[in-house]
């Protein structure tokens, strides 16, 4: 069980971490990973449940906020700038 774990991790030992899990996969382990990173929630064939008040939910990659969130950013990061600094 890993708990924000991308907390501490630029975006490459993130990939890392990746590689780690996928190790260990191989061998027979899994994994619970409560996270917000788009780069941890990308994990091949990863189940994903997004916590909400009526409990949890199954979803898709893209059908997530935090994805979304990052993928306006990074497409169009002036408009945000517009709005955080005006």
């Amino acid at each position: 069980m890993l708990d924000e774990a991308e907390m501490p991790l630029s975006f490459q030992n993130q990939l890392t971490l990746m590689r780690l899990i996928n190790e260990k996969e191989k061998e027979g382990c899994q994994f619970i990973i409560v996270t917000h990173s788009p780069v941890l929630l990308s994990y091949p064939n990863a189940q994903i449940f997004e916590a909400t008040a009526s409990g949890f939910i199954n979803r898709k990659y893209d059908e997530l906020e935090s994805v979304k969130n990052i993928k306006q950013f990074l497409n169009n990061k002036e408009q945000f700038f517009k709005y955080l600094f005006e």
